[in-house]
């Protein structure tokens, strides 16, 4: 699913429709190491495979890039098609 974004409010608007459909998920010793950093949070992380695997499964991979200076193309990739479809399945690709 590709959506554009032709601001930082509507990239920031597909985060938050994100983050509220995919809920906290981490088990409690994930959530002890990170609980100092981060409080009732979903977080999206920048380049996950520095991680070298010890970040939980990815539930949504976000993609974004560049169209021209003033628009995003936001990809979106998950193995939970519904969960996309409730986000945006009936959205124009455009926010």
């Amino acid at each position: 699913m590709e959506l554009r974004s032709a601001s930082p409010a509507e990239t920031e608007a597909v985060a938050a429709g994100l983050a509220r459909e995919l809920g906290a998920g981490l088990s409690a010793a994930e959530w002890g190491d990170l609980e100092p950093y981060f409080e009732d949070a979903i977080c999206f992380v920048e380049w996950p495979e520095a991680a070298a695997g010890s970040l939980p499964p990815v539930r949504v991979a976000v993609r974004l890039s560049h169209v021209d200076p003033m628009h995003r193309l936001i990809a979106l990739e998950s193995s939970e098609e519904a969960l996309l479809d409730r986000l945006f399945g009936g959205a124009d690709s455009r926010l």
